[in-house]
C-alpha cells in the first residue's frame, strides 16, 4: 500500500512534461528500399499501407521544400508524406512517434521508398529520443511489397 502512495505522489509532484516532436524528420537513419513498380502505383500502396498499420498521413508535399537530394533530377517524381504523431502508454509515461516518407522515382520503373522516424520515450524524470524503429518499418516494406506483387499478379 505503502509502494501504491509513493508511486501516486511521484505522479502528483512530477506533473505533466511537453514533448516537441518536429514535423521534418533529419536524415539520421533512414530506412530505403528499391520497389520494382511505377510511382503512382507504389505511392498509393505506401499510403494505403501507412494506414493500415494505424499510421495517418496527415501532409504531402514535395521534400524540395526541406531538401535536396543528389539523385533529384527535373524528371523525376518525389513525394514526402508526414504522418500524425502517434502516442503510446507506457507504465511510468508515454511514446511518441512521428514518421516521414518519401516515395522517389527512378528510371526503369523503380522507385525508391524512404522511411524515417522520430521516437521520444517521456518517462517520470527524463526523455530518450531515437530514430530507429527496425521491426515496424520491416513491416511497413514487407506489406507495400505484398500491395505491388497482388497487383501485378491482377
Amino acid at each position: 500500500m505503502k509502494k501504491i502512495i509513493l508511486i501516486l505522489m511521484v505522479f502528483v509532484l512530477c506533473g505533466c512534461a511537453t514533448v516537441n516532436i518536429p514535423n521534418y524528420i533529419k536524415d539520421e537513419n533512414p530506412y530505403k528500399q528499391k520497389l520494382y513498380a511505377e510511382f503512382d502505383t507504389t505511392l498509393k500502396a505506401t499510403v494505403n499501407t501507412l494506414n493500415d498499420f494505424g499510421w495517418e498521413v496527415e501532409e504531402i508535399t514535395k521534400p524540395s521544400v526541406f531538401e535536396i537530394t543528389k539523385e533529384a533530377n527535373k524528371e523525376s517524381q518525389q513525394v514526402l508524406l508526414f504522418t500524425k504523431v502517434r502516442q503510446t502508454a507506457m507504465f511510468l509515461g508515454s511514446r511518441f512517434t512521428k514518421m516521414n516518407v518519401y516515395v522517389r522515382s527512378g528510371s526503369d520503373n523503380v522507385t525508391e521508398v524512404e522511411i524515417r522516424c522520430f521516437t521520444v520515450n517521456s518517462v517520470v524524470f527524463n526523455k530518450f529520443t531515437s530514430y530507429k524503429k527496425d521491426r515496424a518499418v520491416e513491416k511497413i516494406f514487407k506489406h507495400i511489397q505484398e500491395r505491388l506483387n497482388n497487383k501485378k499478379s491482377q
